[in-house]
């Protein structure tokens, strides 16, 4: 089976290309290029250069617009190029990444954009749209966000400001196999057209800060700040004098739980999912 992987040069596009790849004939693109990949932009380059194929992958995304590829440019007007040109690469069946929570009415732009793009892609035949929570790769943003709150703690006499409700936020992180897993599995059609990609368990912030803070064998103390004092805070400085910190959209996303029911990608897989655990205490 030919398959294309758009954005395979990300860390979620790197890895299901690197699995896909051992079972079938993979083309891995990016905007850049990059060794073993094919150098393409969706908006610019030709898409028959890429050839025919039995399925497209669109892995391409991200958390923070820039100038130049704002939220609806990247998650909406690419799908509808996929759309156009899919007659051009054979009327592959198309597996969108899209994000646990998406839904055109979304407040957050980053969720909302996604959902308008799965509404456009499912009104066409031979299309899944996979909703992934957290995915845990090496070095993901979580884990790169966790890890700074404990350098800062390093300074701050292990004194952590936090804004108040953040704590007890839910999110329900996959492991990067079982989402590579859960796309191969849907290479050939199957009845679900929207699979919530989710791990078997959900974890709080304040627990996942409570194993880092026993991993890292350091002691952190929370104070939470009321939301009103840090929506200034972020939205009007931290945001954008930091954004690597912390930018609106990732600060929006965190008071809203991630979660989804586990069953359908277990039963999907026909497996239990991996925990997920063992992963932030090596990670930390």
């Amino acid at each position: 089976m030919k398959v294309i992987v758009l954005g395979a040069s990300g860390q979620i596009g790197s890895a299901i290309r690197a699995n896909l790849k051992k079972n079938h004939e993979v083309v891995g693109t990016s905007r850049k290029g990059a060794a073993e990949l094919v150098q393409f932009d969706p908006f610019q380059d030709d898409w028959t250069t890429l050839g025919q194929a039995d399925v497209i992958i669109n892995a391409i995304g991200q958390i923070s617009a820039a100038r130049s590829s704002g939220f609806h440019k990247v998650h909406v007007a690419l799908p509808e190029r996929i759309i156009t040109h899919r007659k051009l690469l054979g009327n592959p069946r198309i597996i969108q990444i899209s994000g646990l929570g998406a839904s055109a009415k979304h407040p957050v732009e980053f969720l909302r954009t996604k959902g308008i793009a799965d509404d456009l892609l499912l009104q066409h035949p031979d299309t899944v749209v996979i909703r992934p929570s957290i995915v845990c790769t090496p070095r993901t943003m979580m884990v790169r966000k966790m890890l700074m709150l404990s350098n800062m703690a390093r300074v701050s006499f292990g004194l952590l400001p936090v804004p108040k409700g953040f704590l007890d936020t839910r999110i329900q992180p996959i492991m990067i196999q079982d989402l590579v897993d859960t796309i191969e599995a849907l290479l050939r059609p199957h009845e679900q057209r929207i699979v919530n990609a989710v791990g078997p368990d959900a974890i709080t912030f304040r627990q996942l800060i409570a194993l880092l803070s026993e991993t890292r064998n350091q002691k952190l103390r929370l104070i939470e700040i009321p939301r009103a004092a840090t929506d200034v805070a972020v939205r009007h400085f931290v945001s954008r004098a930091f954004p690597n910190v912390i930018n609106s959209q990732q600060y929006d996303l965190l008071f809203e739980d991630n979660t989804a029911d586990a069953g359908p990608i277990e039963e999907l897989l026909g497996r239990p999912m991996t925990p997920t655990r063992p992963f932030f205490i090596e990670q930390f």
